[in-house]
């Protein structure tokens, strides 16, 4: 007989993110719940989770992972990442947010709640960069056509 013991389960079908969005920077409790045909669970502890306890981690896309913890059969709450990036270059980015109930497993392919990252960049940073590229471009069509008539 073996002391392993294995739970089989269906990862919880998230449907919303409340709040939707957080500052760069900022930790906030995020609650994240579940459809009618999928529930959480409350863990068994475990001390081989990679964050916390319990082992329930939420994905907030590029930003990394956040401690999870249980409500109730419909919610559970969630820390969002502490966020590397600087908030100047940033402006507003969108992610999917999964859930993992045994701190490895995100249903990444399932997950429709976007959770937006705002920061204090502008939407105006790219705009030099497009121009550059576009009079860049028109000096060498300048350039071979005016090389193609003088020969």
């Amino acid at each position: 007989m073996s002391m392993h013991r294995f739970r089989f389960f269906q990862p919880p079908q998230i449907v919303k993110a409340d709040p939707e969005e957080v500052e760069v920077g900022k930790i906030a409790e995020v609650y994240v719940f579940t459809n009618d045909e999928t529930e959480f669970w409350e863990p068994i502890p475990t001390s081989k989770s990679t964050i916390g306890q319990y082992g329930i981690e939420c994905k907030f896309g590029r930003f990394g992972n956040g401690l999870g913890q249980f409500i109730n059969k419909t919610c559970i709450k969630c820390l969002t990442p502490a966020v590397s990036d600087d908030p100047d270059d940033i402006w507003k980015e969108t992610v999917k947010v999964t859930v993992s109930m045994n701190g490895q497993d995100f249903d990444d392919e399932n997950s429709e709640v976007d959770f937006t990252f705002v920061g204090t960049g502008s939407t105006l940073s790219f705009w030099p960069y497009v121009l550059g590229t576009l009079i860049i471009g028109m000096l060498l069509v300048a350039m071979i056509t005016f090389c193609a008539a003088s020969f």
